[in-house]
């Protein structure tokens, strides 16, 4: 009887070493799973960041997109007031030259006392005269 006793005690330690091994593994898997979870809900949030990301990026490009039809237009808009500019700057050369040349005129005709027909880049026709 006191053998079956020690083999029940040494069954008994050995049950209780196992069921703290069991335990420690319960314990550990746990712990992975919890950090499992934890790791999981980052990668939710990332991927909702990335989504948000996608749609702003596909709404850039949609704007983008949009604009870029635009710019033949706008090209053809600056070439066509770039060429209107020109116009205007030949414009006033053609003016302030039409101005000098009237003055010398005008100074001319002072010095000398006569009457001469001008004509200006209108087509009109001028006449200086000296008033006494």
């Amino acid at each position: 009887m006191i053998v079956v006793r020690i083999l029940l005690n040494v069954q008994v330690v050995r049950r209780n070493q196992e069921v703290k091994l069991l335990y420690e593994k319960m314990r550990i898997q746990a712990s992975t799973l919890v950090k499992g979870q934890a790791q999981y809900k980052d990668r939710l949030n990332e991927v909702r960041i990335l989504k948000v990301k996608i749609a702003d990026i596909k709404r850039e490009h949609a704007i983008l997109s949009y604009n870029a039809k635009d710019i033949s237009v706008l090209k053809r808009e600056i070439h066509s007031l770039n060429k209107e500019l020109i116009q205007e700057k030949t414009k006033v050369q053609n003016l302030s030259l039409f101005d000098l040349t009237y003055n010398y005129f005008v100074e001319f005709t002072m010095e000398t006392e006569m009457m001469v027909p001008l004509q200006c880049m209108f087509g009109k026709s001028w006449e200086v005269t000296m008033e006494s």
